[in-house]
């Protein structure tokens, strides 16, 4: 099984939802669906945008190529709190191990840019840590 498929499966197992039910609402039959969590059939990319906006999770995440759900420029948290922390640590993931290319702006960073904006993060999240433990002590 792909990831993919392992993802969507979860996914509408969370949210509690049939086979079916998804089926009807993307206009396939229950087969079709059932195909896509076997992994026999990759759907194709409108299904595949429609079914990571019906999950609340990006495409990458979806087609496993991030290990977390939502985009950083996702809307904040349900809750309305932005946890600095953890978009940093999003962030850092992504520099370390998930994506190729990293810009600012319009310029991409050659790979010794790239390592010194990851030191940057790190030394962020650690600079988090220490806010976040005085926070504590209070």
């Amino acid at each position: 099984m792909s990831t993919f498929s392992i993802r969507l499966r979860e996914l509408r197992k969370e949210r509690k939802e049939t086979q079916e039910e998804i089926g009807r609402l993307m206009n396939l039959k229950r087969s079709t669906f059932s195909a896509y969590e076997r992994g026999v059939i990759v759907p194709p990319m409108d299904k595949i945008t429609y079914l990571s906006k019906h999950f609340g999770v990006s495409v990458d995440y979806l087609m496993g190529k991030v290990n977390y759900r939502n985009p950083l420029n996702s809307s904040p948290h349900d809750d309305g709190i932005l946890d600095v922390k953890r978009q940093l640590e999003i962030i850092d993931e992504e520099l370390r191990n998930g994506v190729s290319v990293v810009k600012i702006g319009s310029k991409e960073l050659d790979p010794h840019e790239k390592e010194l904006m990851g030191q940057s993060v790190q030394s962020a999240i650690n600079m988090a840590i220490l806010i976040g433990g005085k926070e504590c002590r209070k």
